[in-house]
């Protein structure tokens, strides 16, 4: 019975999406001879300030990227956050005790803090012999808090983000270019075919804009005739009931969804997607083959997510932002959808619905080498 502990962090939804399609991906294939357990030592540690710290997250992201920005810029001075360790006893003790108590036989990290308290409760007790393997969420411009403490593997999701590693000195041998692990259905879903581009457009909205804007936003959309429209609005209470009061929710060619576990159906079923681009969803996205028009960029850890869109040709980045959807949509469905169908075939050699279960099979062999 081989055991793995995934770390995960609940600061954005890259980290978890990744752990828990790798946990699921581990069980399928390991059949009742892998036990998987995720762990979030910040949840366990304080729950309360846990909880202050995600909603300053979200609230830094959105309506503070300046801010935001310097905190993510501080992240990658080298022995910054190494000074601050001894503030994150209670994390590494958290850690310890998981550890301790599940006795795994690989770790597994999807947020870059982990692997800084790793290396300190090794160099406190050497005699410990588990490995870790670190799964890198970002794409290409990564912050260096990622591979600054070292992982005895590093898991990728494409070619650039290998290459940021190496040229940071990584060894080649650690790196490996597996793919981002999306949710084992997408490899189940059939996307929309080149062929398909054809009115209603059906149009995946994630709103990360004030709620004055977003409701704006709806109702041009929706006096475009060729649109049928999905607005998701996650989490996000505030937004949602303001579309409501908006009377979104009983609109023709809309509809609205709160938080959902269907987001691979939604995308392997819409046209176009459009939001900020997170870890997570630009690379489901890529999977489901769905291409991605970017709303809102966060300073820093989202600008390697959207350069990579525009890198492989699979969408392109608003200058001005939500206000430009209307006008964008119509130009990427213009002269019979030239644009659509261009992105659509460029994702076709990009897509990896089945990373998590690469990452899985990778896991487990990783297990039965030699340390």
């Amino acid at each position: 019975m081989k055991r793995f502990l995934i770390l995960t962090a609940s600061f954005g939804e890259g980290h978890n999406t990744a752990a828990r399609s790798i946990h699921e991906a581990l069980l399928e294939i390991g059949r009742g001879e892998v036990e998987s357990e995720i762990c979030d030592p910040y949840q366990q540690t304080n729950p309360r300030l846990n909880r202050g710290l995600q909603k300053f997250y979200s609230v830094a992201i959105n309506r503070l990227p300046r801010i935001w920005a310097g905190i993510f810029g501080l992240l990658a001075v080298p022995g910054l956050l190494e000074a601050g360790l001894p503030l994150l006893a209670s994390l590494k003790e958290a850690l310890r005790r998981r550890f301790q108590e599940f006795r795994p036989d690989c770790l597994v990290s999807t947020y870059p803090v982990y692997s800084f308290l790793w290396r300190e409760i090794l160099r406190e007790s050497p005699f410990l012999k588990l490995r870790l393997v670190t799964v890198v969420t970002d794409s290409a411009s990564i912050n260096s808090a990622w591979y600054r403490s070292g992982s005895d593997s590093f898991v990728v999701c494409d070619e650039w983000t290998a290459k940021t590693l190496r040229e940071a000195g990584v060894e080649e041998g650690r790196i490996h270019v597996l793919g981002f692990p999306v949710h084992p259905r997408f490899s189940s879903l059939r996307p929309r075919l080149v062929e398909e581009c054809t009115p209603p457009y059906q149009i995946l909205y994630l709103p990360s804009t004030r709620r004055r804007l977003a409701i704006e936003v709806v109702s041009q959309l929706l006096q475009n005739p060729q649109l049928e429209l999905v607005v998701v609005t996650g989490r996000n209470e505030n937004l949602h009931e303001a579309l409501v009061r908006a009377g979104f929710d009983h609109a023709p060619h809309v509809r609205l969804i709160g938080w959902t576990d269907q987001m691979p159906e939604l995308l392997a079923s819409s046209h176009l997607f459009c939001g900020k681009p997170g870890g997570a969803i630009v690379q489901e996205a890529i999977a489901a083959q769905t291409p991605f028009l970017v709303t809102h960029v966060v300073p820093g850890q989202e600008e390697g997510n959207a350069a990579l869109l525009e890198r492989i040709g699979a969408g392109r980045i608003l200058k001005d932002g939500a206000r430009e959807l209307p006008v964008a949509i119509e130009e990427v469905f213009a002269n019979d959808g030239k644009q659509w169908k261009e992105w659509k075939r460029n994702l076709l050699g990009y897509s990896r619905p089945d990373a998590a279960r690469r990452i899985a099979r990778f896991l487990m062999d990783f297990c039965e080498k030699p340390s």
